[in-house]
């Protein structure tokens, strides 16, 4: 399967536009390749993509860069950049314990075997450096230099740039042109290269124009609305109630569970808005709550939303609710884990 040349180039300016957005880039994509693999077996799409729900809401719970809750927190100074990876065992753990109950439950089936010769556009491999700089530029930029992480992610946005207008200004020269003697044949074939060539051209802000504008629009009506909450006293309110006459550790579970049902961003702004006293565990806590609680429905998080979107019929929210029980019990095992391995948080 011969790929377009702005194939690749497009999945990684998802990346790079989304990666500090939500899950939803990497849930997509293994979702794709799962209901390709399993066109044949509704029962595998549909654990497979449960799987992989959790999978993505685990994983981006101990990185910065892994969703917007995340990213929130560390943007906001209450955790440094190596503090997350304190989060690895128990995140790992809450995707350990339901993957090993569903195992059970996977068909024993085998998919045919297809070949097929995929051909990298040109830039590809120079953009996934990019993206690859992009990431570290933000972590230097970061720990080295005290600056906020978006500071590194447009620096990383500037020289995609700059080898975006590389790959415009030399891609000109590539393109055959013909004096007005040259046969009717050969125009037509020019057209058709030039056709291509701009059908498959990797132009910056055609990429920019295609952003998922009513994410970031949710997102900001979301935090104007906390904004708002919190302007009029409710979240002190909240605050309160939630830490005053609960303990943090119980406040946190439940936050952490109220993200099945609010996402986890709102959530997480909500709780830097009211900034509670917490000591750094407790912090570690609600962030990994908020990460993993998220998994505990289909309408969760990202992930699953999207993936209830291109599985249809066969991943639903039935058949999420369906594990129900293996999910809840990771999201406690990984609390406790949490509480063993990072006791001197606390």
């Amino acid at each position: 399967m011969a790929a377009s040349s702005g194939g690749l180039t497009n999945i990684v300016w998802e990346f790079y536009t989304r990666i500090t957005l939500n899950r939803t880039p990497s849930g997509l994509l293994m979702g794709a390749v799962i209901i390709a693999v399993g066109r044949d077996s509704p029962r595998f799409v549909s654990l497979a993509c449960l799987n992989i729900v959790i999978a993505c809401n685990a994983g981006g719970s101990f990185s910065p860069l892994g969703g917007i809750s995340t990213l929130f927190v560390w943007q906001k100074g209450v955790l440094r950049f190596t503090e997350f990876f304190t989060l690895f065992l128990p995140c790992l753990v809450n995707y350990l314990v339901p993957a090993c109950l569903m195992y059970f439950a996977v068909p024993r089936d085998k998919p045919e075997m297809t070949s097929e010769t995929v051909v990298l556009p040109r830039g590809a491999r120079r953009i996934v450096l990019l993206f690859g700089l992009t990431i570290v530029l933000t972590v230097i930029f970061n720990m080295k230099l005290d600056l906020p992480p978006v500071a590194g992610m447009m620096a990383g946005l500037s020289l995609l740039q700059l080898f975006n207008y590389y790959l415009l200004s030399s891609e000109a020269h590539e393109i055959p042109h013909f004096q007005e003697t040259t046969p009717e044949a050969t125009f037509q074939e020019a057209e058709r290269i030039r056709d291509e060539r701009r059908e498959q051209s990797f132009v910056l802000f055609d990429q920019i124009g295609r952003l998922d504008w009513d994410t970031l629009l949710f997102f900001y009506g979301a935090m104007v609305g906390i904004g708002g909450l919190g302007f009029i006293g409710y979240l002190d309110a909240i605050s309160t109630w939630l830490y005053g006459q609960h303990s943090p550790t119980l406040a946190n579970i439940m936050i952490g569970l109220s993200s099945a049902f609010v996402d986890n961003g709102t959530l997480m702004f909500a709780v830097l808005t009211m900034h509670p006293d917490l000591p750094l565990g407790q912090w570690l806590l609600v962030t990994l709550t908020l990460g993993v609680g998220g998994s505990l429905l289909a309408i969760g998080s990202a992930p699953g939303i999207g993936l209830m979107g291109i599985a249809k019929g066969q991943y639903s929210f039935g058949s999420h609710m369906k594990w129900f029980p293996a999910i809840l019990l990771g999201y406690f095992a990984a609390v406790g884990v949490h509480f063993l391995v990072n006791a001197r948080y606390f």
